[in-house]
């Protein structure tokens, strides 16, 4: 099982019900009452919005992460924390297009660019349903966007604030909130 680097840092404390900053610094660009993250990976992000009574619906195509997201509810869930209106999916988002219907932000924590060609399509698709976008990148993938080894390749681009802008422009939202330091955070509202 692989989780992810800021799950495996952090997973004796998480596991506690302990939020790290890493988290929490994205839960609160977060607006609206119904939530979908996607690439939600051990579904920290996800349940952090649930136990603050969001509806919550947390997409992830790697079965291994979305197993330790299943028990991280749980543990969660005997330590006292409101996990139940978080709804963990082990699917690609781009066959549930159906889950952008009703939602009020879209999240995606150093993920879209794994959509490679998609991910201006979805974005498309997105902007159809979803109001508010809330996208987090990764500064040490988006240098990568020339290396023609690393199998992103030019998708690493989506990791940087620019990419991540330009992707919310481009899908007519608004941008409302851009934050470049540490994990870049780009905010978006549709007009």
């Amino acid at each position: 099982m692989k989780e992810s680097l800021g799950y495996r840092k952090h997973a004796r404390v998480i596991r506690q019900g302990i939020v790290p900053e890493k988290y929490t610094r994205v839960a609160q660009y977060v607006i609206g009452h119904y939530v979908l993250e996607v690439g939600s990976a051990e579904g920290v992000l996800a349940l952090t919005l649930a136990n603050e009574g969001r509806e919550v619906v947390a997409v992830e195509q790697r079965l291994d992460r979305h197993a330790t997201a299943m028990e991280l509810k749980e543990a969660w869930r005997k330590r006292g924390k409101r996990v139940d209106s978080c709804t963990l999916i082990n699917e690609n988002i781009l066959e549930r297009l159906d889950l952008l219907q009703n939602m009020d932000t879209l999240v995606a924590v150093r993920s879209i660019y794994y959509l490679r060609e998609n991910v201006r399509p979805f974005f498309v698709e997105v902007a159809k349903h979803v109001r508010h976008v809330v996208l987090c990148g990764n500064p040490g993938r988006w240098p990568r966007c020339r290396d023609q080894e690393d199998r992103l390749g030019e998708f690493n681009y989506y990791a940087s604030s620019e990419g991540m802008r330009e992707l919310l422009d481009a899908s007519g939202y608004q941008i409302t909130q851009e934050i470049k330091t540490g994990d870049p955070i780009v905010v978006g509202k549709r007009h």
